[in-house]
């Protein structure tokens, strides 16, 4: 390969010499949007930018096959291959218009989209006891389990599992229409494409907790909690050591909507009780709320834990304004599902 030419190595590129990722993560009506690329020893930051989605009334045809997830991959959900066809139409909308500014500059069609989701798009099925087969029987082992139990229909290559910290394992699936790869190529079909690639797509769940115990140095016998807080949802994620115990309900509780912290304690404890969690060593706080009140909240309600937010010192965010940094736990599930997806490229 030759040098590149000195003129491509200033630093106001417009990301026009970049193939990008994008991440999307979509929960509710809100969606995270960040682009990355991926250095040698870092995660660059491009773009960060949050908006709301109203779905577009557009038909498209989805083919999802192939979902992963490596039992002892460190909670790393990787590869769910995409292909979208009939997405001829070009829906206006604003929140098309908003993301595609937010996106101003990067090649979009050379560029690598992975959404991120969380219920109800993605579904979580525990089952009790470990795997002892090979990972199709078992996919199809919990394909049938889940049809018996919820009564719904699903692909086994639409099925992956973790191990739990207990003697059990946490099953993940998908079913039916995804709309956040509905929300992807309707911005395809606004710039006029059939579809944008799409090589994964991340449970926001377990990239969280991934990209926690990836930088937190937990004792084997820790009980820790990560509590993300949205704009009108939380999640409360228990681990056990470096490994998933529990993931809760989603709380339909908010930023937007939270009028006391008291809230969110009585869900922690109800939820403990319902993982068969007896205290908490750790509580990790991040999303559009990590602010120094809230820790002092968490710590007064549970003095013996220690009570901390989610550092981004391993990210380079030299190109995001100084407000976008600011408020960069507010994307923390999108970074998290980056790193997570990176790693498992690298295995």
């Amino acid at each position: 390969r030759f040098p590149k030419p000195r003129r491509f190595e200033k630093k106001n590129l417009n990301y026009k010499q970049m193939k990008p990722y994008i991440f999307i993560y979509c929960e509710g009506s809100d969606a995270k949007v960040i682009a990355v690329e991926k250095t040698k020893d870092k995660l660059k930051l491009l773009k960060a930018d949050s908006l709301e989605i109203v779905q577009p009334s557009v038909d498209i045809d989805q083919d999802i096959r192939g979902l992963k997830i490596e039992a002892d991959a460190d909670l790393s959900l990787v590869g769910l291959n995409t292909s979208e066809k009939n997405a001829n139409k070009k829906p206006s909308f604003s929140s098309l218009t908003i993301m595609n500014n937010a996106l101003d500059g990067l090649k979009l069609n050379k560029s690598q989209f992975v959404s991120v989701i969380t219920e109800p798009s993605l579904y979580y099925h525990e089952v009790e006891g470990n795997p002892r087969t090979t990972s199709s029987k078992v996919t199809m082992q919990i394909a049938e389990e889940i049809q018996k139990q919820r009564n719904v229909a699903v692909d086994k290559d639409n099925i992956g599992y973790i191990s739990l910290a207990d003697k059990s394992y946490l099953s993940v699936f998908v079913s039916g229409e995804i709309d956040c790869i509905k929300l992807i190529n309707s911005l395809a079909n606004y710039n006029g494409k059939r579809f944008y690639k799409i090589p994964a797509v991340k449970s926001a769940e377990l990239s969280l907790a991934y990209y926690v115990t990836k930088k937190e140095k937990f004792f084997p016998d820790d009980s820790s909690l990560i509590v993300y807080i949205g704009k009108d949802y939380s999640k409360l994620i228990f681990l056990k050591g470096r490994k998933l115990k529990h993931i809760g309900s989603t709380l339909d509780i908010g930023k937007a909507n939270l009028h006391t912290y008291d809230v969110y304690f009585s869900k922690i404890l109800l939820e403990m009780e319902n993982g068969g969690i007896t205290s908490l060593d750790n509580i990790i706080v991040c999303g559009e709320d990590d602010s120094e009140n809230l820790l002092l909240s968490f710590y007064g309600t549970f003095p013996e834990a220690n009570v901390s937010k989610v550092d981004f010192k391993d990210l380079d965010v030299t190109e995001l304004p100084k407000d976008t940094i600011n408020m960069l736990s507010s994307y923390c599930v999108p970074i998290a599902a980056a790193q997570d997806y990176f790693a498992s490229l690298t295995g």
